[in-house]
């Protein structure tokens, strides 16, 4: 929040308070949400309210629909499936789109908060 004033010979001329809250996902897709309110005094008092949104929401989208979770756990698994020539000495990778073992809270489309936990059984 912020505030001040304007004086002439010891009067109040103007005075104005602003306060901004601000929300911005980044970096790609790029969305940017803010309010902002102003009150402002010179002659006569308001207010004034702005609501600013740029750019569009990411909702995580999963291949499979009866995913719980609305994204990919597993990104991608490296060797690929029919890869030829692979040597006995290469090590498999897993990569993930969700941390291992924290909680991943989400929202889901009523506005609920789940805490969804990933973790590996089984690693051979």
């Amino acid at each position: 929040m912020l505030s001040g004033n304007v004086e002439a010979f010891g009067i109040n001329v103007f005075s104005a308070t602003i306060a901004a809250a601000f929300q911005a996902r980044l970096p790609k897709p790029t969305f940017i949400q803010a309010a902002l309110h102003l009150e402002a005094c010179l002659i006569k008092c308001f207010d004034v309210d702005f609501d600013v949104t740029i750019g569009e929401v990411c909702n995580f989208q999963s291949n499979n629909p009866n995913n719980a979770l609305g994204i990919d756990v597993i990104s991608s698994v490296v060797p690929f499936d029919n890869t030829q020539d692979l040597a006995l000495e290469s090590k498999p990778q897993v990569f993930f789109n969700v941390p291992i073992k924290d909680g991943v809270k989400i929202k889901d489309l009523s506005g609920n908060e789940k805490t969804y936990n990933v973790r590996i059984k089984k690693w051979k």
